[in-house]
Protein backbone atom coordinates (compact mmCIF):
# COMPACT_ATOMS: atom_id res chain seq x y z
CA UNK A 1 0.00 0.00 0.00
CA UNK A 2 1.18 3.61 -0.93
CA UNK A 3 2.32 5.70 1.90
CA UNK A 4 1.68 10.03 1.01
CA UNK A 5 4.13 11.53 2.52
CA UNK A 6 4.44 15.48 2.72
CA UNK A 7 7.30 17.11 3.64
CA UNK A 8 6.24 20.69 4.81
CA UNK A 9 9.50 22.97 5.18
CA UNK A 10 9.83 26.59 4.28
CA UNK A 11 13.38 25.79 3.11
CA UNK A 12 13.79 24.43 -0.80
CA UNK A 13 17.11 22.68 0.78
CA UNK A 14 15.58 20.98 3.65
CA UNK A 15 12.46 19.44 1.11
CA UNK A 16 14.90 18.03 -1.06
CA UNK A 17 17.27 16.60 1.64
CA UNK A 18 14.09 14.60 3.41
CA UNK A 19 12.83 13.33 0.56
CA UNK A 20 16.33 12.17 -0.37
CA UNK A 21 16.21 10.31 3.19
CA UNK A 22 13.35 8.17 2.00
CA UNK A 23 14.72 4.85 0.54
CA UNK A 24 13.75 4.96 -3.10
CA UNK A 25 12.23 1.40 -2.25
CA UNK A 26 9.65 2.30 -0.08
CA UNK A 27 6.08 2.61 -1.95
CA UNK A 28 5.37 6.50 -1.00
CA UNK A 29 4.53 9.42 -2.69
CA UNK A 30 6.10 12.32 -1.89
CA UNK A 31 4.39 15.79 -1.83
CA UNK A 32 5.80 19.38 -0.83
CA UNK A 33 4.66 22.08 0.69
CA UNK A 34 6.84 25.43 1.90
CA UNK A 35 4.10 26.21 4.61
CA UNK A 36 1.36 25.12 6.80
CA UNK A 37 -1.33 26.82 4.61
CA UNK A 38 -0.06 24.58 1.91
CA UNK A 39 -0.11 21.88 3.95
CA UNK A 40 -3.62 22.13 4.55
CA UNK A 41 -4.29 22.17 1.21
CA UNK A 42 -2.69 19.46 0.29
CA UNK A 43 -3.84 17.57 2.95
CA UNK A 44 -7.51 18.54 2.01
CA UNK A 45 -6.82 16.90 -1.49
CA UNK A 46 -5.86 13.54 0.54
CA UNK A 47 -2.11 14.24 0.71
CA UNK A 48 0.00 13.18 3.68
CA UNK A 49 -1.17 10.44 5.38
CA UNK A 50 3.02 10.97 6.95
CA UNK A 51 3.62 14.39 7.48
CA UNK A 52 7.31 16.07 8.12
CA UNK A 53 6.58 19.47 9.15
CA UNK A 54 8.73 22.40 10.23
CA UNK A 55 8.00 24.39 13.12
CA UNK A 56 9.07 27.80 12.27
CA UNK A 57 7.30 28.72 8.86
CA UNK A 58 6.04 32.42 7.78
CA UNK A 59 2.22 32.24 6.32
CA UNK A 60 1.04 29.97 9.00
CA UNK A 61 3.89 27.96 11.30
CA UNK A 62 4.19 24.76 12.41
CA UNK A 63 2.02 25.09 15.72
CA UNK A 64 -0.50 26.55 13.84
CA UNK A 65 -0.58 23.50 11.34
CA UNK A 66 -0.70 20.96 14.09
CA UNK A 67 -3.68 23.01 15.31
CA UNK A 68 -5.50 22.42 12.42
CA UNK A 69 -4.47 18.80 11.99
CA UNK A 70 -5.36 17.92 15.77
CA UNK A 71 -9.16 19.34 14.71
CA UNK A 72 -9.69 17.98 11.38
CA UNK A 73 -6.89 15.36 10.24
CA UNK A 74 -5.98 13.45 13.86
CA UNK A 75 -5.37 9.86 12.29
CA UNK A 76 -1.83 11.84 10.32
CA UNK A 77 1.41 10.84 11.75
CA UNK A 78 3.11 13.84 12.12
CA UNK A 79 7.03 14.21 12.37
CA UNK A 80 8.40 17.38 13.78
CA UNK A 81 11.71 18.51 12.16
CA UNK A 82 13.15 21.56 13.77
CA UNK A 83 16.27 23.32 14.84
CA UNK A 84 14.49 24.35 18.30
CA UNK A 85 14.84 22.10 20.85
CA UNK A 86 13.38 23.85 23.33
CA UNK A 87 11.30 21.49 25.82
CA UNK A 88 8.59 23.95 25.77
CA UNK A 89 8.39 23.47 22.09
CA UNK A 90 8.77 19.59 21.81
CA UNK A 91 6.40 19.09 24.54
CA UNK A 92 3.65 21.50 22.85
CA UNK A 93 4.25 19.84 19.30
CA UNK A 94 3.34 16.54 21.36
CA UNK A 95 0.16 17.50 23.06
CA UNK A 96 -0.71 19.19 19.41
CA UNK A 97 -0.73 15.47 18.40
CA UNK A 98 2.77 15.27 16.73
CA UNK A 99 4.08 11.34 16.96
CA UNK A 100 7.72 12.38 16.94
CA UNK A 101 10.30 15.41 17.39
CA UNK A 102 13.71 15.28 15.37
CA UNK A 103 16.36 18.01 15.43
CA UNK A 104 17.55 18.75 11.63
CA UNK A 105 20.57 18.06 12.31
CA UNK A 106 19.92 14.05 12.59
CA UNK A 107 21.47 11.78 10.24
CA UNK A 108 19.54 10.62 7.33
CA UNK A 109 19.59 7.34 8.76
CA UNK A 110 18.00 8.19 11.97
CA UNK A 111 15.22 10.30 9.65
CA UNK A 112 14.61 6.70 8.05
CA UNK A 113 14.30 5.08 10.83
CA UNK A 114 11.96 7.62 12.71
CA UNK A 115 9.80 7.58 9.40
CA UNK A 116 9.51 3.61 9.24
CA UNK A 117 8.73 3.47 12.86
CA UNK A 118 5.93 6.15 12.34
CA UNK A 119 4.80 4.22 9.22
CA UNK A 120 4.36 1.32 11.08
CA UNK A 121 3.74 1.74 14.71
CA UNK A 122 2.36 5.11 14.60
CA UNK A 123 5.09 6.91 17.12
CA UNK A 124 8.86 7.81 17.34
CA UNK A 125 10.54 9.14 20.30
CA UNK A 126 14.22 9.64 20.50
CA UNK A 127 15.85 9.57 23.06
CA UNK A 128 16.19 13.30 23.55
CA UNK A 129 12.49 13.51 23.44
CA UNK A 130 11.96 10.94 25.90
CA UNK A 131 14.46 12.61 28.40
CA UNK A 132 12.41 16.07 27.77
CA UNK A 133 9.21 14.41 28.49
CA UNK A 134 10.74 12.86 31.72
CA UNK A 135 12.19 16.12 32.82
CA UNK A 136 8.56 17.46 32.31
CA UNK A 137 6.65 15.24 34.15
CA UNK A 138 9.35 15.12 37.00
CA UNK A 139 10.01 18.52 36.73
CA UNK A 140 13.52 18.07 37.70
CA UNK A 141 16.77 18.21 35.29
CA UNK A 142 18.04 15.24 37.52
CA UNK A 143 16.64 12.23 37.94
CA UNK A 144 16.81 9.65 40.32
CA UNK A 145 17.41 5.62 39.85
CA UNK A 146 13.48 5.23 39.08
CA UNK A 147 13.13 7.80 36.33
CA UNK A 148 16.63 6.33 34.70
CA UNK A 149 14.56 2.81 34.58
CA UNK A 150 12.00 4.50 33.13
CA UNK A 151 14.39 5.90 30.18
CA UNK A 152 15.98 2.44 30.23
CA UNK A 153 12.21 1.42 29.50
CA UNK A 154 12.35 3.56 26.79
CA UNK A 155 15.28 2.64 25.13
CA UNK A 156 14.04 -1.19 25.52
CA UNK A 157 11.19 -0.82 23.76
CA UNK A 158 13.35 1.07 20.77
CA UNK A 159 15.90 -2.27 20.63
CA UNK A 160 12.56 -4.05 20.52
CA UNK A 161 10.87 -2.28 17.59
CA UNK A 162 13.82 -1.81 16.02
CA UNK A 163 14.44 -6.01 15.78
CA UNK A 164 10.88 -6.15 14.83
CA UNK A 165 11.05 -4.28 11.90
CA UNK A 166 14.21 -5.77 10.85
CA UNK A 167 12.13 -9.29 11.13
CA UNK A 168 9.52 -8.00 8.72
Amino acid sequence: MTTNVLICDDSGFARRQMARSIPDAWDVNISFAEHGKDAIEQMQDGKGDVLFLDRNMPVMDGYETMQWIKENRPDTNVLVLSMDDEEHSIIKMLRLGAKGYLLKDIHPEILRKALNEVITNGIYYSERVATTLLNSITGEKEKNQKHKNILLIFHVRKLVIDQMSRDN
